[in-house]
């Protein structure tokens, strides 16, 4: 059994990347800022549930940030933004005891098992709720200049602001799915239906 593949979304500068790993040895090369250690650091901070703690909003793609305020601002239609790691398994019938509780399901046949970890938000309406009363409070204790433009404006005015405020551990967890490999295409994205 080895890790086939590792497909990573909105993971720091990682937004929708694919890794293929070789049976025998990977290695991670390309020029600085390419993204080598968030791909090692994905794997430490998703497959260790005690690192969950240890997640920022710095940690979601730059990409997100505007639908974390637009949510927070209300716009219709849009959700909170997530951040996820899929993990392939090759797995050949002398281990598959080990990974036995990933299985789809018992018409199963093949050599690939995947999971999806994932990190969202607990309860999108609770967060919202909450965020909003923080901005509300904050907007209370704004201190207006001459111009007519606060002068002192305390956090937050953003939701990005508030998940920046220590919020988001407490608001966002760990989720853990089993993948059906029959569902996705050779680059382990989902199929669309007919």
């Amino acid at each position: 059994m080895h890790l086939a593949a590792l497909r990573v979304l909105n993971f720091r500068r990682l937004q929708s990347v694919l890794v293929d790993f070789d049976k025998d040895i990977s290695i991670l090369v390309g020029a600085n800022n390419s993204g080598k250690t968030s791909t090692a650091h994905v794997l430490q901070l998703f497959v260790d549930s005690a690192q969950a703690d240890d997640f920022t909003i710095h940690d979601f793609n730059a990409a997100c940030w505007p639908a974390f305020n637009q949510f927070g601002d209300g716009v219709e239609g849009v959700t909170l933004p997530k951040m996820s790691v899929d993990l392939w398994l090759n797995v050949e019938a002398d281990d598959l005891y080990r990974v036995v509780d990933l299985l789809p399901g018992l018409a199963w046949e093949g050599n690939k098992v995947g999971l999806r970890i994932e990190y969202a938000a607990k309860d999108e309406t609770a967060l919202l709720a909450k965020f909003q009363e923080a901005k509300a409070m904050a907007a209370q204790n704004a201190k207006p200049a001459e111009d007519g433009v606060p002068a002192y404006h305390p956090s937050p005015r953003s939701m990005t602001e508030y998940l920046t405020d220590g919020t988001l551990r407490d608001a966002f967890e760990l989720r853990y799915y089993v993948l059906d490999h029959a569902q996705f295409n050779n680059d382990y994205v989902v199929q669309k239906a007919d």
